[in-house]
């Protein structure tokens, strides 16, 4: 059943493959603006935030509403909140690096061709397809700049702390976890790191988003 945690994978590639679009369709409009002194940097990047904001805060508590009673995760109404506030902060960590790449990319077609080589790394290493233990020390360092990874351990604990009893199919009676904690241990996760993991991806959004700023005050000071 832990398995079915993944399904959330699904809405983070959609919305970074769709929020790329964003910028380098409207950058030259917006340098040409800026440099007129139209408005401000600042005043068009928060406004961009503030406008995407209620689509992909909402968009996720849709999607992990109707999914998390289908997946048949923990029924626990305080573990199902919990969900929400990690999906939210994944997306959230999500759109912040896709407007990063958008406006770092000089085209849409470029910053579509960088996503996916960029993601893939901070899937695989995200601890959920491979363990912990056995990433090579040289990808290490790749663990820690992925928000995946924060993400998958918060909700491993959320679904697994305190779970007993789990209840095995037949054909799984070969290779079957009867406790929550039995599959947390399987995946090296370290329980001291749960608070912390929610912490790790508000800097991430925040570490973007003040990147996609600094690069399009580059860009509109440029002549």
């Amino acid at each position: 059943m832990f398995s079915k945690i993944k399904i959330y994978k699904i809405l983070i590639l959609k919305i970074v493959f769709f929020i790329v679009k964003t910028f380098p369709s409207e950058l030259p409009i917006f340098i040409r603006e800026c440099q007129n002194g139209m408005y401000k940097v600042i005043s068009y990047y928060l406004a961009k935030i503030l406008t995407d904001l209620p689509t992909f805060f909402i968009l996720p508590i849709l999607f992990v509403s109707i999914a998390y009673w289908m997946a048949n995760l923990n029924n626990s109404a305080d573990r199902f909140f919990i969900c929400v506030a990690i999906i939210v902060l994944v997306v959230q960590c999500s759109l912040a690096f896709g407007c990063f790449l958008s406006a770092v990319a000089p085209s849409t077609n470029v910053a579509l061709a960088l996503a996916g080589p960029i993601l893939v790394p901070l899937m695989i290493f995200s601890g959920f397809l491979l363990n912990n233990e056995s990433i090579p020390k040289y990808f290490i360092w790749l663990r820690y700049l992925s928000w995946f990874s924060y993400s998958n351990e918060a909700i491993l604990v959320n679904q697994w702390k305190g779970v007993k009893n789990i209840t095995c199919a037949e054909q799984d009676m070969g290779f079957c976890f009867t406790e929550g904690e039995q599959i947390i241990n399987y995946y090296n996760i370290d329980e001291k790191n749960y608070g912390l993991n929610f912490g790790l991806m508000g800097a991430l959004i925040v570490f973007w988003r003040v990147a996609t700023y600094v690069v399009l005050l580059i860009k509109a000071n440029r002549r």
